[in-house]
């Protein structure tokens, strides 16, 4: 074989392993890990029940007070991959929230949220990015009450879980001390019923049930 042919055959080969290497490092990029959902409240479709039979003996008023903390749960799976900047997904309330003896945000109550920002997964083990924020959760009287995901909540979340949460970065931001470690080029996805901690944003007087 002659110097030349050995110089095409070594071109043919190199232009085949970089074509190989592309290829893989592309379909990387869309690989998803299905996480398990976080719980940590597990009677809340019994205590759920239960309430709904309910009827109020008396209605006053009751004033939520800033940084009320209560868990909730999502109803959606969202995933860097499939996901867009302003979608909208759904939460629902784990527990009674009650302020002197008055329920003011009922158990099962639902809520909302939209993706801040996402990028999916690219290749070359380039992960993707998401970020959600908290609207509100409706009162008993029917008002939407303002909630967010911060720093306090993120740590009342590691505190009953024992660990650091991947719904805490995605709803706080980079405390990546206190989040699990994701695959390298994978898309960051949060399973439908993984619960966590909001607070109450701002005070606001409602309508509440005594039962």
């Amino acid at each position: 074989m002659g110097k030349g042919s050995v110089r095409r055959l070594i071109a043919c080969s190199l232009i085949v392993l970089i074509v190989s290497l592309g290829i893989t490092g592309c379909s990387s990029g869309g690989e998803e890990q299905e996480a398990v959902p976080q719980r940590f409240v597990y009677d809340y479709e019994a205590r759920k029940m239960k309430a709904a039979t309910r009827r109020p003996m008396a209605v006053v008023q009751r004033e939520i007070p800033f940084g009320t903390m209560f868990p909730v749960r999502l109803l959606n799976r969202l995933s860097s991959a499939s996901v867009r900047v302003g979608d909208v997904f759904g939460v629902e309330v784990l527990q009674d929230v009650i302020v002197d003896g008055a329920v003011v945000i009922a158990i099962g109550s639902i809520g909302q949220g939209r993706v801040t920002e996402v990028e999916p997964a690219k290749g070359w083990g380039k992960g993707g990015k998401l970020r959600i924020s908290l609207d509100f959760v409706s009162a008993v009287d029917g008002q939407r009450i303002a909630i967010e995901a911060n720093e306090q909540t993120a740590g009342r979340d590691k505190d009953v879980i024992g660990a650091g949460t991947l719904a805490g970065v995605v709803l706080v931001g980079p405390l990546w001390l206190f989040a699990p470690a994701l695959t390298k080029g994978e898309n960051i996805v949060l399973p439908a019923d993984t619960q966590f901690y909001v607070m109450v944003k701002f005070p606001a007087m409602v309508d509440a049930h005594i039962y």
